[in-house]
């Protein structure tokens, strides 16, 4: 589990939040290419293709998370303040490890296993800005 994350300046793990083993795999995978201008002559070989104005697709992280509660009123509580930063737009996730921070919005919360102290799930948000270096600050 790593808990060097900050979510908009906050440590992660003092929410209660932690983050498991595949996060820096999400953070570091690249964004897709769109479709730019080319030119597909035919008595040439390959493609000529337009290079001056490249753009991106929003990438789509899916984070494994768990959130624990010292019991299940706090981890109800901790579940509630996290959901409600959740969809309140866009956060940063800053990551000290990686030296970047990310501009990140929720899209949604799958295999959910709510435990009495702890609940386990995947988080999935967006990055729309996947040509963004921001370094940690």
């Amino acid at each position: 589990m790593t808990d060097n994350i900050l979510l908009n300046d906050t440590n992660a793990s003092a929410m209660g939040i932690f983050f498991v083993d595949g996060i820096y795999r999400e953070l570091l995978k690249m964004a897709k290419l769109k479709p730019g201008l080319t030119q597909d002559w035919m008595d040439e070989d390959g493609t000529e293709r337009d290079d001056t104005n490249l753009y991106y697709e929003s990438r789509v992280l899916n984070l494994q998370v768990l959130l624990i509660g010292s019991n299940e009123t706090d981890l109800l509580t901790k579940f509630q303040a996290f959901k409600d930063f959740l969809m309140n737009g866009y956060f940063m996730l800053k990551c000290q490890k990686l030296n970047r921070q990310y501009k990140l919005l929720y899209s949604d919360m799958t295999n959910v296993d709510w435990q009495p102290e702890f609940v386990a799930f995947t988080l999935t948000l967006i990055d729309d800005f996947p040509q963004l270096t921001i370094p940690y600050t």
